[in-house]
């Protein structure tokens, strides 16, 4: 499996005494903390890379969008204040791009967070994401020990959102085929009939003149008087509505 994702932009790779080689559980999660500053990935990660640090994260994305990565997935990062939480989670620290109050973060940062997120879930097997369970946030996480705001209010705010955005990446919603009725006005987009023999295009369009299932007649007005007059029968998956 694929331990780092596609999406970075560059690596900085944290100090080795401020994470864990390798994991002692599988990857169960995901949390999201803030950064609590404004700051591109590179300089998050270089506060990583600070010997006696004693703190790290697998990734960081900055107030531009960037996305770095500080520490692999397959190795344990310090971020969630809560060992087993560090074992079980994939950490991101997200740039703020207002210090102090709601702790805002730009549009940008949000939008590569989801696309994160859901490459994160997708290569973990981790399924559909669910709040609190398998995405979950730093003040949720964290030992009651070392109590925290952590992720800020505007990145808890927009958890619901989160979720549903990385989700519709991960499982994407399925288009409807287009319903057909008979009188619809349609056009072949192969010119073979349902028993697959090949067919002459007299008209641009066709009617609809009937429907069993995935066989579709259709015709065309013929005469002054504009009668119907059967052409050809179809699979309906190969014409197309006008």
């Amino acid at each position: 499996m694929n331990t780092k994702s596609s999406l970075i932009n560059y690596e900085v790779p944290a100090y080795e005494g401020n994470y864990t080689k390798g994991r002692n559980t599988t990857i169960k999660a995901i949390t999201i903390h803030h950064m609590a500053m404004k700051a591109t990935s590179q300089e998050c990660g270089k506060v990583f890379q600070k010997v006696g640090r004693k703190g790290s994260s697998n990734y960081g994305i900055g107030y531009d969008g960037d996305i770095a990565l500080y520490v692999n997935e397959k190795d344990t990062p310090w971020t969630n204040s809560n060992w087993n939480s560090n074992c079980e989670s994939v950490t991101i620290e997200t740039s703020n791009d207002e210090v102090g109050g709601n702790w805002h973060v730009s549009d940008k940062s949000l939008e590569s967070l989801i696309k994160l997120i859901a490459d994160i879930a997708i290569r973990n097997n981790l399924g559909l994401l669910v709040k609190g369970k398998n995405l979950t946030w730093h003040q949720l996480v964290a030992d009651k020990k070392y109590p925290t705001a952590c992720p800020g209010p505007y990145l808890i705010s927009k958890l619901d959102y989160i979720i549903e955005k990385a989700n519709e990446i991960i499982n994407p919603p399925k288009e409807e085929e287009p319903k057909f009725e008979i009188g619809d006005k349609v056009k072949p987009l192969k010119l073979i009939n349902y028993n697959g023999t090949p067919l002459v295009q007299y008209d641009e369009t066709y009617i609809i003149m009937e429907i069993n299932g995935d066989r579709v007649v259709l015709g065309a007005p013929r005469g002054p008087k504009g009668i119907l007059e059967i052409w050809a029968a179809m699979n309906i998956n190969d014409i197309e509505k006008i």
